[in-house]
């Protein structure tokens, strides 16, 4: 038996189709191994490991004098729909003057066309409870927003040339320090 030009072929077809099949099949177990690995690792996290696999953590988990705030969260969503109200209407006659009076010559009006902080509410991501004085209390606020707002701004020149913007997305993380006094 000679081996003929087509038997080398198919053998070395065989040969490289089986290799092919073991290298994936290891790379699969591999991937398997590192997956239940990463699952475990979840499973026996602290702070550190968490941080790792998702990224920023709330301040409550990294510091241990902040403190979550879900039940702070739970009262914020509850009355975020009488406060959106409320905070709207106080930015349009607060903002709205001052734009009036620092318009240049060539714009003929300036204002709020729509301003609604949307449906979700800011979430207080961390709370922590600063030493002070007898008189006072020093809270800090964590907070992130990212709401679903609808603030329209339109801008007519005295051209009549209207144009209209509009916030389509804000992101929002800051640090309020609220100050409790005797009255």
């Amino acid at each position: 038996f000679r081996p003929t030009g087509f038997n080398l072929l198919g053998l070395w077809t065989f040969a490289v189709v089986q290799l092919t099949r073991a290298y994936y099949k290891r790379a699969i177990q591999r991937e398997k191994r590192k997956f239940i690995a990463h699952q475990v690792k979840l499973a026996t996290s602290n702070a550190a490991n968490l941080a790792e696999v998702i990224g920023e953590l709330p301040a409550w988990v990294n510091f241990g004098d902040v403190e979550s705030a879900r039940w702070l969260n739970s009262v914020l969503g509850k009355v975020w729909p009488s406060l959106n109200s409320a905070i709207s209407q106080t930015v349009r006659d607060v903002v709205e003057p001052i734009l009036e009076d620092v318009k240049p010559p060539f714009i003929s009006y300036i204002g709020f066309t729509d301003f609604d902080l949307g449906n979700t509410a800011p979430e207080v991501t961390g709370i922590k409870c600063l030493p002070s004085n007898g008189d006072e209390v020093l809270l800090d606020l964590n907070l992130h927003w990212i709401g679903d707002q609808n603030i329209e701004l339109y801008i007519r020149t005295s051209a009549s040339v209207g144009v209209t913007t509009k916030v389509k997305e804000l992101d929002f993380s800051s640090t309020v320090r609220v100050i409790f006094k005797k009255l």
